[in-house]
Protein backbone atom coordinates (compact mmCIF):
# COMPACT_ATOMS: atom_id res chain seq x y z
CA UNK A 1 0.00 0.00 0.00
CA UNK A 2 0.78 3.53 -0.64
CA UNK A 3 1.04 6.18 2.24
CA UNK A 4 0.79 9.78 1.79
CA UNK A 5 2.36 11.73 4.87
CA UNK A 6 1.90 15.69 5.49
CA UNK A 7 2.46 18.00 9.04
CA UNK A 8 1.81 21.22 10.20
CA UNK A 9 -0.37 22.60 8.00
CA UNK A 10 -1.11 25.50 9.74
CA UNK A 11 -4.63 26.38 8.17
CA UNK A 12 -2.51 26.61 5.02
CA UNK A 13 -4.06 23.19 3.79
CA UNK A 14 -5.93 24.76 0.85
CA UNK A 15 -2.87 25.58 -0.66
CA UNK A 16 -2.29 21.80 -1.19
CA UNK A 17 -4.12 20.17 -4.21
CA UNK A 18 -6.96 17.33 -3.16
CA UNK A 19 -4.58 14.18 -2.55
CA UNK A 20 -5.23 10.34 -3.39
CA UNK A 21 -3.97 6.90 -2.30
CA UNK A 22 -4.42 3.95 -0.10
CA UNK A 23 -3.58 5.81 3.42
CA UNK A 24 -3.26 9.99 4.58
CA UNK A 25 -1.27 10.37 7.48
CA UNK A 26 -1.57 14.30 8.53
CA UNK A 27 1.01 14.45 11.63
CA UNK A 28 -0.34 17.42 13.76
CA UNK A 29 -0.52 21.03 13.57
CA UNK A 30 -3.69 21.52 11.40
CA UNK A 31 -4.92 24.64 13.14
CA UNK A 32 -3.05 27.71 14.00
CA UNK A 33 -3.19 29.18 17.63
CA UNK A 34 -6.40 31.00 17.83
CA UNK A 35 -8.25 28.59 16.26
CA UNK A 36 -10.51 27.41 18.88
CA UNK A 37 -13.87 28.92 17.78
CA UNK A 38 -13.90 25.55 15.29
CA UNK A 39 -15.29 23.72 17.94
CA UNK A 40 -16.83 20.74 16.07
CA UNK A 41 -13.74 20.20 13.89
CA UNK A 42 -16.09 21.34 10.12
CA UNK A 43 -12.40 23.04 9.02
CA UNK A 44 -10.63 19.52 9.67
CA UNK A 45 -13.63 17.26 8.79
CA UNK A 46 -13.81 19.40 5.43
CA UNK A 47 -10.35 19.03 4.57
CA UNK A 48 -10.36 15.43 5.25
CA UNK A 49 -13.16 14.74 3.05
CA UNK A 50 -11.93 16.14 -0.01
CA UNK A 51 -8.83 13.64 0.16
CA UNK A 52 -9.62 10.82 -1.80
CA UNK A 53 -7.86 7.83 0.49
CA UNK A 54 -9.08 4.13 1.72
CA UNK A 55 -8.44 5.27 5.71
CA UNK A 56 -7.19 8.99 7.02
CA UNK A 57 -5.31 9.26 10.06
CA UNK A 58 -4.94 12.24 12.46
CA UNK A 59 -2.39 12.86 15.32
CA UNK A 60 -2.77 16.58 16.19
CA UNK A 61 -0.16 18.72 17.54
CA UNK A 62 0.42 21.18 20.20
CA UNK A 63 -1.79 24.30 18.54
CA UNK A 64 -4.84 21.91 17.61
CA UNK A 65 -6.64 23.49 20.39
CA UNK A 66 -9.86 22.65 18.92
CA UNK A 67 -9.02 19.11 18.52
CA UNK A 68 -7.73 19.02 21.91
CA UNK A 69 -11.12 20.11 23.97
CA UNK A 70 -12.75 17.87 21.61
CA UNK A 71 -11.05 14.80 22.48
CA UNK A 72 -10.92 15.47 26.37
CA UNK A 73 -14.99 16.08 26.45
CA UNK A 74 -14.72 12.00 24.89
CA UNK A 75 -16.80 14.11 21.80
CA UNK A 76 -16.42 12.26 18.34
CA UNK A 77 -16.14 15.18 16.07
CA UNK A 78 -13.65 14.47 13.84
CA UNK A 79 -15.69 12.52 11.92
CA UNK A 80 -13.89 12.03 8.63
CA UNK A 81 -10.46 10.26 9.55
CA UNK A 82 -9.21 8.17 12.80
CA UNK A 83 -7.86 10.40 15.53
CA UNK A 84 -4.90 8.34 17.03
CA UNK A 85 -4.22 9.29 20.78
CA UNK A 86 -1.55 6.54 21.96
CA UNK A 87 -3.40 4.41 20.39
CA UNK A 88 -2.79 1.50 17.40
CA UNK A 89 -4.70 0.91 14.24
CA UNK A 90 -4.26 -2.07 11.77
CA UNK A 91 -5.03 -1.54 8.47
CA UNK A 92 -4.66 -4.83 6.12
CA UNK A 93 -1.48 -5.93 8.49
CA UNK A 94 0.04 -3.09 9.03
CA UNK A 95 -0.23 -1.45 12.35
CA UNK A 96 -0.29 2.17 12.98
CA UNK A 97 0.03 3.70 16.43
CA UNK A 98 -0.05 7.99 17.14
CA UNK A 99 0.98 10.00 19.98
CA UNK A 100 0.55 13.38 19.96
CA UNK A 101 2.67 14.70 23.17
CA UNK A 102 5.44 17.85 23.00
CA UNK A 103 7.69 17.91 25.88
CA UNK A 104 7.09 20.95 28.20
CA UNK A 105 4.84 23.07 25.78
CA UNK A 106 3.44 25.16 28.47
CA UNK A 107 0.11 26.53 27.80
CA UNK A 108 -0.33 24.62 24.41
CA UNK A 109 -2.67 21.56 23.65
CA UNK A 110 -1.22 17.86 23.86
CA UNK A 111 1.54 19.28 26.17
CA UNK A 112 3.49 16.76 28.65
CA UNK A 113 6.20 17.73 31.29
CA UNK A 114 9.37 15.98 30.97
CA UNK A 115 9.20 14.02 33.84
CA UNK A 116 6.27 12.21 32.99
CA UNK A 117 6.70 11.76 28.94
CA UNK A 118 8.72 8.74 29.39
CA UNK A 119 5.62 6.54 30.74
CA UNK A 120 4.27 7.76 27.64
CA UNK A 121 6.95 6.92 24.81
CA UNK A 122 6.61 3.73 27.01
CA UNK A 123 3.60 2.63 25.26
CA UNK A 124 4.70 2.40 21.67
CA UNK A 125 4.19 -1.46 20.79
CA UNK A 126 7.31 -2.41 19.54
CA UNK A 127 5.04 -4.15 16.67
CA UNK A 128 4.74 -1.16 15.30
CA UNK A 129 5.05 -0.75 11.53
CA UNK A 130 4.75 3.16 11.17
CA UNK A 131 4.75 5.47 14.53
CA UNK A 132 3.12 9.00 14.05
CA UNK A 133 4.14 11.48 16.53
CA UNK A 134 4.09 15.40 16.65
CA UNK A 135 7.92 16.16 17.67
CA UNK A 136 10.65 14.55 16.35
CA UNK A 137 13.03 12.13 18.24
CA UNK A 138 16.35 14.17 19.03
CA UNK A 139 19.10 14.89 16.44
CA UNK A 140 16.67 13.45 13.69
CA UNK A 141 15.62 16.13 11.20
CA UNK A 142 14.99 17.95 14.39
CA UNK A 143 17.06 21.33 13.10
CA UNK A 144 15.68 25.03 13.77
CA UNK A 145 16.83 27.71 12.17
CA UNK A 146 19.27 28.95 15.30
CA UNK A 147 18.64 25.79 17.36
CA UNK A 148 20.30 22.25 16.84
CA UNK A 149 18.33 19.48 18.71
CA UNK A 150 14.37 20.52 19.25
CA UNK A 151 13.59 16.69 19.34
CA UNK A 152 12.97 14.49 21.95
CA UNK A 153 15.34 12.59 23.79
CA UNK A 154 13.55 10.21 25.29
CA UNK A 155 11.38 9.66 22.32
CA UNK A 156 14.65 9.12 20.56
CA UNK A 157 15.58 6.16 23.01
CA UNK A 158 12.22 4.30 22.44
CA UNK A 159 11.80 4.27 18.40
CA UNK A 160 15.22 2.97 18.85
CA UNK A 161 14.13 -0.15 20.87
CA UNK A 162 10.71 -0.24 19.30
CA UNK A 163 12.14 -0.61 15.62
CA UNK A 164 9.28 1.14 13.43
CA UNK A 165 9.73 0.85 9.70
CA UNK A 166 8.85 4.63 9.62
CA UNK A 167 8.57 7.35 11.85
CA UNK A 168 6.47 9.74 10.78
CA UNK A 169 6.26 13.47 12.65
CA UNK A 170 6.57 17.12 12.22
CA UNK A 171 6.70 20.06 14.85
CA UNK A 172 10.59 21.05 13.17
CA UNK A 173 9.48 23.21 10.19
CA UNK A 174 12.80 24.04 8.75
CA UNK A 175 14.05 20.35 9.06
CA UNK A 176 11.16 18.60 6.53
CA UNK A 177 12.98 15.76 4.68
CA UNK A 178 14.06 12.08 5.02
CA UNK A 179 16.73 9.90 6.70
CA UNK A 180 17.26 5.93 7.46
CA UNK A 181 19.06 5.03 10.87
CA UNK A 182 19.14 1.47 10.82
CA UNK A 183 15.51 -0.37 9.75
CA UNK A 184 13.44 3.21 10.67
CA UNK A 185 12.67 5.19 8.02
CA UNK A 186 12.46 9.04 9.32
CA UNK A 187 10.26 11.14 8.12
CA UNK A 188 9.76 14.88 9.13
CA UNK A 189 6.24 15.84 6.94
CA UNK A 190 6.27 19.40 7.76
CA UNK A 191 4.81 21.29 5.13
CA UNK A 192 5.47 24.92 5.70
CA UNK A 193 8.36 26.69 6.25
CA UNK A 194 9.57 30.57 6.55
CA UNK A 195 10.82 29.99 3.13
CA UNK A 196 8.23 27.29 1.30
CA UNK A 197 5.93 25.09 1.03
CA UNK A 198 7.14 21.61 1.01
CA UNK A 199 4.93 18.49 -1.10
CA UNK A 200 3.53 16.08 0.87
CA UNK A 201 5.63 12.67 0.55
CA UNK A 202 4.54 9.00 0.01
CA UNK A 203 6.42 5.61 0.62
CA UNK A 204 4.88 2.29 0.18
CA UNK A 205 4.75 -0.38 3.16
CA UNK A 206 3.56 -3.79 3.03
CA UNK A 207 2.16 -6.23 5.67
CA UNK A 208 5.34 -7.39 7.87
Amino acid sequence: MNVTVISDTHTMHDRLPPLSGDVLIHAGDFYDVAECRDKKLKRLNAWFAKQDFMIKIYVPGEHDEPVFLSWRAGNNYLSEATLLVDSVFEYEGVRFYGSPWVPNADGYPFSMEEERIDETWSKIPVQTDVLITHVPPFGVLDDGPFDRGLGCPVLKGKVLEAQPRCHVFGHVHWSSGCQKIGVTEFINASFVNQVRFNLPRTFEITQG
